[in-house]
């Protein structure tokens, strides 16, 4: 399977994070404060068109979702037809939606497979189309061998290691986010003669 073209120069994505964000070991639990943080502290210091406020914000969410098969731990990209991007899977929240809700929504319209929640991944801000955009990540873990057919928005679903997808992904933020985080899922070790691993 080879990569389609990459947008990593023309992404129209402008990063509105310049440093790394680290969240005190409450906010992972609760991203609703960590999100109020962002919008309130880090979104209108930036340069934003026209007037700043809350209600600007459009809020995503999305999740790297981790597959062990073969002893080692795979993680889920999707490649967008409309954009010519590989991304993380993700998509704005609806109304009524927490944010984990809208997480674990997207990631099973967009790769087709059913996950769980493992914890909080982290998040990626920037402008879209002018407006200030957050996207709060979760580490998922597949449950199925076996996954549906995903939404229509996306013709491709591809389980790489952190290193493939490290270099496929088309947006600077959502590889800074990978780089920064490890798999919860241990790979397996193979097991030595007498059942010692």
């Amino acid at each position: 399977m080879s990569p389609r073209g990459d947008s990593r120069a023309g992404s129209g994505q402008r990063p509105l994070l310049r440093r790394k964000l680290q969240p005190r070991e409450s906010d992972t639990r609760v991203p609703g404060a960590l999100s109020s943080l962002v919008i309130d502290s880090f979104l209108p210091m930036q340069s934003v068109p026209g007037p700043s406020s809350r209600a600007e914000v459009i809020r995503a969410a999305g999740g790297i979702v981790w597959w062990r098969r073969e002893r080692k731990v795979h993680l889920a990209l999707v490649h967008r037809p409309k954009h010519g991007d590989w991304s993380l899977p993700k998509g704005k929240l609806e109304e009524g939606e927490t944010w984990e809700q809208a997480a674990l929504r997207e990631v099973r319209e967009e790769t087709g497979c059913e996950a769980r929640l493992l914890g909080f991944a982290g998040l990626v801000a920037y402008l879209a189309k002018g407006k200030p955009k957050l996207v709060m990540f979760w580490h998922m873990e597949r449950l199925e061998e076996h996954c549906r057919q995903p939404t229509s928005e996306v013709d491709e679903v591809a389980w790489l290691s952190r290193s493939e997808a490290l270099r496929r992904l088309s947006h600077a933020g959502e590889r800074r986010l990978l780089n920064e985080v490890q798999s919860p899922l241990a790979p397996q070790r193979r097991k030595r003669a007498g059942g010692r691993a």
